[in-house]
């Protein structure tokens, strides 16, 4: 899913010398498909003092384009982190992205009829779920070309916990 920008705003606050921002970007395609569909908008959190963690959907630079795609793995070498992202509707795993490169997590999803708050603790569960999905995807990708896969019934359940009208 590449991600258009929007619109950048700065908040207000100052924590440690360092300012944080809020950043609206617009997506484009279907990699992250059921939960962000094509022209969702995105609110994500611009600092460099998060701690990411698997499961997290998070925006980074590749090739000067914006990507927002879920971390499935993270490697600790010595101080370093090395993340790597996956699509939830790719069949395969983005290649390896370091810290540098991420400028923030997701933090909502904006449609034209709901809103997706990724900071909300009920959303934690849903996290893992999707990355399950995203996982089993990547093991069996041809059950999940199915465009209408959010109409299967625990899927469409598991979707309206997490969408707030």
């Amino acid at each position: 899913m590449i991600a258009r920008l929007i619109f950048i705003r700065s908040i207000d606050y100052m924590n440690k010398k360092r300012k944080k921002m809020i950043m609206l970007a617009s997506s484009v395609g279907e990699s992250m498909y059921p939960i962000i569909h094509n022209r969702d908008r995105l609110r994500i959190r611009i600092d460099s003092n998060v701690n990411y963690q698997i499961g997290d959907i998070v925006a980074y630079l590749r090739d000067g384009r914006l990507i927002a795609h879920r971390i499935i793995k993270i490697i600790k070498i010595g101080k370093r982190k090395i993340y790597y992202f996956k699509g939830d509707n790719n069949s395969g795993i983005d290649s390896y992205v370091k810290k540098k490169s991420i400028l923030g997590k997701v933090e909502e999803i904006i449609s034209s009829d709901s809103t997706i708050d990724l900071t909300n603790k009920r959303n934690t569960i849903i996290k893992y779920v999707m990355l399950l999905y995203s996982m089993f995807n990547l093991r069996y990708p041809m059950l999940f070309r199915i465009k209408k896969i959010y109409k299967v019934p625990i899927i469409r359940s598991i979707y309206s916990l997490m969408v707030e009208n």
